[in-house]
């Protein structure tokens, strides 16, 4: 395998008890009560109203939901309501594109509904793996994500892309070591990113170097390098999604 993307990863449910449903963000003001007020205690465990309605289904049609040991409810069984079902168009873009560049290339649209084909894709050793931060809006999420795909696949290239990390690098733009901490090999900066994830692949599968590739951060042994800032330009005619190279099991029927 050339290349894996992945499209999205949930935040970490532990992480989430602890920022957004605590006396802190109960009592305070800002983002931090917004969040807040999104949860509900429901059985020793936070709920979002998908949640509810997902342990209402189960409890409904088996009877009650198992917990984990921990007391919590299982990830699997509260996601039975999840939005993050139907068809992730930015991973399916990355995807189709790649393909039309004669790559092989799996895709992961989301990590714990697809947990078992996730290890599978990652076991079968891609040269790069490309993690899309659109939706992945806490660096704790990409740095554990990046972590996880470290250890079952250490010999891949890792990349980040999408607007979380574009986001960062806009508000950063004078220190490149920004994204060090999130552990990845390079960090996409363009706002688009579909041409240079294109280059970077073939780079690492041609074994070509990487510092001639513009809008990329590189993380390697020696350093931090920031190669050409060049923004790609993207034309709806010609760079459109291309239908017939993405498999109808991707964008059939949204599971429920």
């Amino acid at each position: 395998m050339d290349c894996l993307i992945i499209s999205y990863s949930e935040p970490s449910r532990n992480r989430e008890r602890l920022q957004f449903f605590n006396p802190q963000t109960k009592t305070g003001n800002g983002w931090g009560r917004f969040l807040h007020s999104n949860y509900v205690g429901f059985e020793g465990d936070i709920m979002l109203p998908n949640h509810l309605a997902s342990i209402a289904k189960l409890t409904r049609e088996r009877g009650g939901v198992e917990k984990t040991g921990e007391g919590f409810f299982k990830e699997a069984d509260i996601a039975t309501y999840s939005a993050w079902r139907i068809p992730l168009l930015g991973g399916l873009f990355l995807y189709q594109y790649l393909k039309s560049l004669s790559f092989s290339v799996e895709i992961v649209q989301h990590v714990q509904l697809e947990h078992d084909h996730f290890d599978r894709c990652l076991d079968a050793a891609p040269k790069v793996i490309g993690i899309s931060t659109t939706l992945l809006l806490n660096p704790l999420d990409i740095a554990d994500l990046v972590s996880y795909c470290r250890s079952r696949c250490p010999d891949a290239f890792i990349v980040l892309g999408g607007m979380s990390v574009w986001n960062g690098y806009l508000a950063n733009t004078d220190n490149p070591d920004i994204f060090k901490g999130l552990r990845a090999d390079a960090v996409v900066v363009d706002a688009k990113g579909l041409k240079t994830l294109g280059k970077l692949v073939d780079a690492v599968v041609h074994k070509k170097p990487l510092d001639e590739i513009p809008n990329v951060i590189i993380y390697g042994t020696s350093g931090t390098t920031s190669t050409l800032r060049q923004p790609e330009e993207f034309d709806f005619a010609k760079d459109g999604l291309r239908w017939n190279l993405i498999e109808k099991e991707l964008v059939g029927n949204i599971s429920l």
